[in-house]
């Protein structure tokens, strides 16, 4: 497991020690006060171990940049090093992917009113290569061949004020993007969004953690499987959402929902039925305050666990699947 930690401007690493534990954390340092916020793995550079690209603060607080921390092939870590990203107001999402079909790792940034792509020349160094216009600040950011054509899309969760919205952009086979095709997701206030089959056609749907104080929800967005999506399919949660992902938790081969939230200290499991439809959500306890949550096998028993990132309690809860 890894985890940005913004008070100590770190990342610490867990090393499962493949039973029911995880290790002391190593911690790699950040430049001082970069405050990172979020992180990603991937072989950004190429040379077949997993690297870290981590959001974080430069001088100006206003204005965030991506950091690559390269993997040694040991586990370590070197210094940290700036992105290139560009002028750009404040990074709220960010996602990983081959974007433009070359066989390396591009970056999409989710910031203030754009969605920024970053090409990678192939050894973890980047080229700006388009700004695309969003409708509010895009607080989530997903990569997924939403459209069935071989190539990865990207839809935002996007919010402020009134508008909350998620955006689809479809890529034209060499990581250039459209202008989005935007749903309205009427004052539900989203704050992340995922990707999975959760309907078993095939084809990616789309599922939104929603802050909404007042009607606290994760939302559906069925695939017809070339990007476009049926209704808004609104299910009642218990809070909310500071973090959405999908996996098979109950081991049906239907993929269920876990959602963090934060103004509970508490996550919840929305089972799915299979053609989509989620069950009354299950509560489970985390750390205080949590912001980030993964489903992941870690104790290599077949079935998914789930981790959350406690920024309240400065800690990580692990949940093993019995």
């Amino acid at each position: 497991l890894a985890t940005a930690n913004a008070l100590s401007d770190n990342i610490s690493i867990l090393d499962n020690l493949g039973n029911t534990a995880v290790g002391s954390p190593r911690n790699f340092a950040l430049p001082d006060n970069s405050s990172p916020s979020e992180l990603v793995t991937g072989d950004v550079d190429g040379d077949l171990d997993l690297d870290l690209v981590v959001i974080g603060n430069t001088t100006n607080l206003f204005n965030q940049i991506p950091y690559l921390l390269s993997n040694q092939g040991d586990g370590t870590f070197a210094s940290a090093t700036s992105i290139n990203a560009g002028k750009t107001s404040r990074i709220e999402s960010f996602a990983i992917g081959d974007l433009d079909g070359d066989g390396d790792l591009d970056l999409a940034l989710g910031t203030s009113y754009e969605l920024v792509i970053l090409k990678n020349s192939g050894n973890g160094t980047f080229v700006r290569t388009q700004e695309q216009a969003t409708p509010a600040l895009a607080f989530g950011l997903v990569a997924g061949d939403l459209d069935g054509d071989g190539d990865l899309d990207l839809a935002t969760a996007e919010t402020i004020f009134y508008y909350s919205n998620v955006s689809i952009f479809k890529n034209d086979g060499t990581g250039n993007f459209g202008r989005p095709q935007v749903r309205d997701l009427r004052g539900r206030y989203p704050k992340s969004i995922t990707a999975g089959d959760l309907d078993g056609d095939g084809d990616l749907d789309l599922v939104v953690g929603n802050r909404d104080f007042l009607r606290s929800t994760v939302t559906v967005l069925e695939n017809n499987g070339d990007a476009t999506f049926g209704p808004n399919r609104f299910f009642t949660n218990k809070g909310q959402s500071a973090d959405v992902e999908v996996g098979d938790l109950d081991g049906d081969g239907y993929l269920d929902v876990v959602t963090i939230l934060e103004d509970r200290s508490t996550g919840t499991v929305l089972a799915n039925q299979g053609n989509g439809q989620l069950l009354a959500p299950v509560t489970f306890s985390v750390g205080d305050e949590p912001l980030g949550v993964v489903v992941a096998d870690l104790n290599g028993d077949g079935q998914v666990d789930v981790a959350t990132a406690n920024s309240g309690s400065d800690n990580v809860t692990i949940l093993l699947n019995p």
